[in-house]
């Protein structure tokens, strides 16, 4: 696959992290002890420095709340996985060095990462001003999908592709941004199997942006193909017991696999055109075809206005001013 766009990878760089992924846990230690805003659901951490965004944030965060719980319908969990005697604790970092302090001791991603959320904890810590590509109130609607969906399927494992899919879609995130890169992929056959993708998710570089692209588009196409009741059906599945493969096949009729299939099937069908329509290099060529085309038209339509009026000229002049060959004056 040739080399992605900048933008893009750019993007891609700056997606939010699973935190049950990271390992580390936030202790007490990483933030000020006191609280901010307490909400039925949520308890904001003052920061200094972020307290008019944490206030801010928190305006929001019930509505938020209710929103991405009723998209898993996960509002009535249990109370002792999300509620008010296990509220998700909110840190908003006013700086890189504060917010990359909630990382393992070396580890890049506190340096491009604009939140991070530790499921099992309830907790989250997220860039105070989010990033050029994420609002705050994005970044927040992601971490809390990772939360959600984390309580929704009773703590059970997850494939990563499955979270970062459900947390896009949850969140809002523009999908067609990640449609050209995952598209052109499947011209040149280098999706990665979603199978690989559960055994391990990439850690960096094209395999790590097209592993995010495709995520969110599988999860779209089986939300938009199946309805949303299906994903609140494979949650309710997993709280009761059952394994992911198992309560994916019970909420869609069908193995992963066979779905999988049936996914790259359309995106092969459909990607000539969508790539290139969506193609910038295409776009400006095109544009510029376009305009000499209509310099061209415009050129050609005075030429025949210009004849034309040569012609009615012509017709006009008397036929005693025209001059006679065989009399003229030298």
């Amino acid at each position: 696959m040739s080399a992605l766009p900048k933008r893009w990878r750019t993007f891609l760089l700056s997606l939010l992290l699973l935190g049950s992924a990271l390992a580390p846990t936030v202790r007490a230690a990483d933030a000020p002890p006191e609280v901010l805003v307490a909400t039925p659901h949520f308890r904001f951490h003052r920061v200094p420095g972020t307290e008019n965004a944490t206030r801010r944030l928190a305006a929001s965060a019930e509505a938020r709340y209710r929103v991405l719980c009723s998209m898993l319908d996960a509002c009535d969990l249990d109370p002792r996985l999300l509620g008010p005697d296990a509220p998700v604790e909110v840190w908003l970092a006013d700086d890189a060095e504060r917010f990359a302090a909630v990382f393992p001791a070396g580890s890049a991603m506190g340096e491009w990462a604009v939140g991070v959320a530790f499921p099992p904890e309830r907790r989250m810590v997220l860039r105070a001003h989010g990033s050029a590509l994420f609002s705050l109130a994005e970044t927040f609607d992601h971490e809390l999908s990772h939360i959600l969906l984390h309580a929704a399927v009773g703590a059970q494992p997850v494939p990563r592709w499955f979270t970062e899919g459900v947390a896009i879609w949850q969140a809002g995130e523009d999908v067609l941004d990640r449609l050209v890169p995952a598209r052109r992929a499947a011209l040149t056959r280098s999706l990665i199997p979603l199978e690989d993708l559960s055994r391990g998710f990439p850690a960096q570089g094209a395999p790590l942006e097209l592993a995010y692209a495709q995520s969110a588009l599988f999860v779209h196409w089986l939300e938009r193909e199946y309805g949303a009741t299906a994903l609140p059906r494979l949650a309710r599945a997993m709280r009761e017991g059952a394994p992911f493969e198992q309560a994916f096949d019970r909420a869609f009729g069908a193995p992963v696999a066979t779905l999988e299939g049936q996914w790259l099937e359309g995106m092969e069908q459909n990607s000539p055109a969508i790539g290139l329509i969506a193609d910038p290099e295409f776009l400006w060529g095109l544009t510029a075809l376009l305009f000499l085309w209509a310099a061209a038209l415009r050129m050609l339509r005075r030429r025949r206005a210009l004849a034309a009026m040569s012609e009615d000229e012509a017709r006009t002049i008397p036929a005693w001013a025209e001059p006679d060959e065989g009399h003229t004056f030298h």
